[in-house]
């Protein structure tokens, strides 16, 4: 095992390089721009902390284990605007178990080296790196995966270990459910490599599969099923449902299946994966090492061709799981080759210090790209109250409820555009008297009302109120407001004089939506309505001429 050769003189260049690798990863934790998935899953995480249960009370479409598990971890930290660093930092533990998975796997299936080697690669790969940076579920999904196929191929088939490799699995599945895309080319890989073992005349372990087929079945229940049953004692069953299924599966969504050359590719990839998957079942020294090799080096192709090729959406993060497959039969060819060049390293290093420079040239770690999203949540903690409303698109307050119930992601907006869910995002606003947002992501229309009833006192939030025109004394003032809240009527940041409503304005005032007129005692130029909470806490709205900036897109 690596640990126990951790004193192996020859293995201290690569100790330095992991410790470097740490102190890169923690660079990336505090700088690494933000992804609007990172608010999500915080927001989520944040539910269980406050006690609201996901699905019923606070939207999600992700399965629920990974925010659940980061709760008390999150509970510990409190509500802080730097919380997204720290949460960062706590998922490199995941990290590492996808290193240590991939290092264990390469060793299983070719040597040490080569499992030093796929590791190496797999942690500079700059998509993993960077995506296992970032706060998703994605980070415990990937590593999930890896342990179960380490736990399935190192050692023989037994019961307990095929328990245990379902029990891995539906714990990924209970992470995520593209878990059950891999699960299914798993098994088709491990049908493959069956067939692939008759013609090639060698022992099928069918009495072993049939022995172990009903423990891998009750140990892939088991995590899965203790989620089910806790969120139908609660409740919740049916939103369970309707948020981590029926939403995520809409018509046509993504780049359509109308696509025919994508869908071939599925159909045609596999004469070719199948003749690779051939030539290392018959090529290995033991038969057993050979067929191992084929099934993970199938799993892993057609779980990467089938997302390619049916999966409505592919982002990035998807292909995980592949990443480490892949540098792993790399790191096999690459170290054949360094070794039939007499042992030298560059056709290892070479690759290795390409990651690197990419990584590095492309994401600029020593620019710190979280600043606004510290700032904002920061801002949001000083100017509201715990369980006041603010608007957001996917969970950027993080620490505050939302009065709409739905993130506004891709699937969300996808389903508005098609009427099959009422955009009420007005009403909500207006029904709850919500008086904060953040309305970068909002659809054309919603945007125009924020914009109408909300004025910028930062970059990126929000606050109930209007301006209103230059007037001289005695000069009513007619507006109209949305949002019932409570306002004080400024100049410039200063208290004014006047009538409101007919009666003397003295300070902050609760105000129905509805018109409302206000007659000044003296001339004014910079007049406006304002929420009052916002001003008594120190912002005021920005001048005109500085506008929002839009929310960092991925």
């Amino acid at each position: 095992m690596l640990l126990r050769d951790a004193r192996d003189p020859r293995l201290r260049p690569l100790w330095l390089a992991l410790a470097a690798l740490c102190a890169l990863r923690v660079l990336f934790a505090w700088h690494l721009r933000v992804n609007t998935d990172e608010p999500q899953h915080l927001h989520v995480v944040w539910a269980w902390t406050a006690g609201l249960l996901p699905y019923r009370d606070v939207f999600d479409n992700h399965a629920p284990l990974f925010q659940f598990l980061s709760a008390p971890l999150l509970a510990l930290i409190g509500e802080r605007g730097d919380v997204l660093h720290w949460m960062r930092l706590a998922v490199i533990p995941w990290y590492a178990l996808a290193l240590w998975c991939t290092y264990r796997i390469g060793r299983t299936l070719f040597s040490r080296e080569v499992g030093v080697w796929g590791m190496l690669l797999t942690a500079l790969y700059p998509d993993f790196f960077v995506l296992s940076t970032q706060y998703r579920t994605d980070d415990g999904w990937a590593p999930l995966w890896l342990a179960t196929i380490l736990v399935a191929i190192e050692g023989q088939p037994t019961v307990r270990r095929a328990f245990a490799v379902g029990v891995l699995a539906g714990a990924a599945a209970a992470v995520s459910l593209k878990s059950l895309l891999l699960l299914l080319t798993a098994i088709l890989a491990a049908l493959a490599v069956l067939a692939l073992q008759a013609l090639a005349r060698q022992r099928l372990p069918l009495r072993e599969l049939a022995r172990t087929g009903g423990a891998l079945v009750a140990g892939f229940a088991l995590v899965p099923g203790l989620i089910a049953l806790g969120f139908r004692l609660a409740g919740a069953w049916d939103e369970m449902v309707y948020c981590v299924f029926v939403h995520n599966v809409v018509p046509g969504l993504g780049r359509g299946h109308q696509e025919s050359l994508r869908l071939l590719l599925f159909p045609l990839s596999l004469p070719l994966l199948l003749a690779l998957g051939d030539r290392l079942v018959r090529g290995a020294a033991e038969p057993e090492l050979g067929a191992k090799r084929a099934f993970v080096l199938l799993a892993a192709a057609f779980y990467l061709t089938a997302l390619l090729s049916y999966w409505p959406l592919v982002p990035r993060q998807d292909r995980l799981p592949f990443v480490p497959f892949a540098a792993i039969f790399a790191a096999a060819v690459l170290h054949r080759l360094s070794r039939a060049g007499g042992g030298r390293r560059w056709p290892l290093l070479a690759p290795l210090t390409l990651e690197l420079v990419l990584l590095l040239a492309y994401y600029q770690p020593w620019k710190d790209c979280t600043r606004w999203q510290v700032q904002t949540v920061g801002d949001l903690l000083r100017l509201t109250d715990r369980g006041q409303w603010v608007m957001d698109t996917k969970g950027e307050a993080i620490f505050r409820p939302r009065p709409f119930y739905y993130a506004l992601e891709g699937i969300t907006l996808t389903r508005m555009r098609l009427g099959l869910i009422p955009d009420d995002v007005p009403e909500r606003l207006a029904a709850t008297g919500t008086a904060v947002g953040i309305f970068d992501r909002l659809p054309g229309a919603d945007k125009a009302f924020a914009e109408g009833n909300y004025l910028a006192v930062t970059r990126h939030i929000r606050v109930a109120g209007q301006r209103l025109p230059a007037t001289e004394a005695g000069v009513p003032i007619d507006f109209t407001l949305a949002i019932p809240a409570r306002y004080v009527v400024i100049d410039d940041g200063a208290a004014v004089r006047g009538t409101l409503d007919g009666t003397p304005y003295t300070g902050a005032r609760e105000l129905a939506a509805g018109t409302h007129r206000f007659v000044p005692a003296a001339a004014y130029a910079h007049l406006a309505v304002v929420w009052a909470q916002a001003v008594e806490r120190g912002f005021a709205p920005l001048p005109d001429e500085v506008m929002t900036e839009p929310v960092p897109r991925p």
